[in-house]
């Protein structure tokens, strides 16, 4: 497993006011993203923003697999 701390703020913001959270992998996230430059279909920044962003998505679709309702419901009801 590899662990990993995610630090997201504003390019102009000060540090102090960043987001940060820990997160676990199964994959190594360069040996990935080299995977994916290799493949061409990203250009090298887009693909870092793919792997990174897919990884966190899908930790938390695992983690919470057996958990329902715990998405909003896009489904509307009407009054008829």
């Amino acid at each position: 497993m590899h662990q990993y701390e995610v630090t997201v703020r504003g390019k102009d913001e000060p540090p102090e006011g960043a987001l940060t959270f820990d997160f676990t992998s199964h994959e190594d996230l360069a040996e990935l993203m080299e995977r994916v430059q290799a493949k061409g279909l990203f250009p090298p920044a887009a693909a870092a923003t793919f792997v990174v962003g897919l990884k966190l998505f899908s930790s938390v679709l695992l983690a919470h697999r057996g958990v329902r309702n715990s998405l909003p419901s896009s489904r509307h009801t009407s009054a008829s």
